[in-house]
């Protein structure tokens, strides 16, 4: 529950930095015929920091996933416990296998941040792309890390005995881990949005 608190807090201060600013801009009327009085645009953007913010944060989760993929892809042991003893069997002598997985964890984790950077490019394509993703992350991360640790508080009962170690490694690390990589995303997307509403 530790390390589930510690990422939650930095949830947090992110959070507390995605600050909007509120602009209206006088606009020149239209061409309405008969309407003098000027248009007045009222657009809600977020300011480069808060953008940037939330997807960094995103992007700094995704990679640590994505990194340990690959050392344990390459023969690297640390913490490989914590993926539990039917994973790490089912890959002996395979490894490699978690190359592929981790260049997908890899391109999730930066190009979302490179499209925030690029101004969202193909704006409505990307946008709902990321969401989707994020959306997934956040279902995927906070059911098994919550599923994980009614698991080890005795809440759930499973049928057949399971593997604690493993247990413990997916619901104290890799599934909220999974979380704030979801949480921070959406963090981004909500504060990169631009709204405008024209308000006579």
């Amino acid at each position: 529950m530790l390390r589930t608190t510690i990422v939650l807090r930095g949830i947090g201060k992110v959070l507390a930095q995605a600050t909007v600013e509120v602009q209206d801009v006088p606009e020149s009327p239209g061409g309405n015929v008969g309407e003098d009085e000027p248009v007045t645009t009222r657009k809600v953007a977020s300011t480069p920091g808060s953008i940037r913010g939330g997807c960094v944060a995103a992007s700094v989760f995704g990679m640590i996933h994505a990194g340990f993929s690959f050392y344990w892809a390459a023969g690297g042991t640390v913490l490989v416990w914590s993926l539990g003893t039917g994973m790490v069997e089912s890959f002996r002598g395979r490894e490699w296998l978690l190359a592929p997985i981790a260049l997908v964890k890899l391109a999730a984790a930066v190009v979302p941040l490179a499209l925030a950077r690029s101004s969202w490019p193909a704006r409505r394509v990307t946008r709902w792309a990321c969401w989707l993703g994020a959306l997934v992350l956040v279902v995927w991360g906070g059911l098994n890390t919550v599923v994980g640790n009614l698991v080890l508080a005795g809440v759930i009962r499973p049928e057949s005995s399971y593997d604690r170690p493993g247990m413990i490694g997916h619901a104290y690390l890799w599934d909220p881990l999974f979380l704030a990589w979801g949480v921070a995303l959406i963090v981004g997307l909500v504060a990169s949005r631009v709204r405008a509403s024209a308000v006579r």
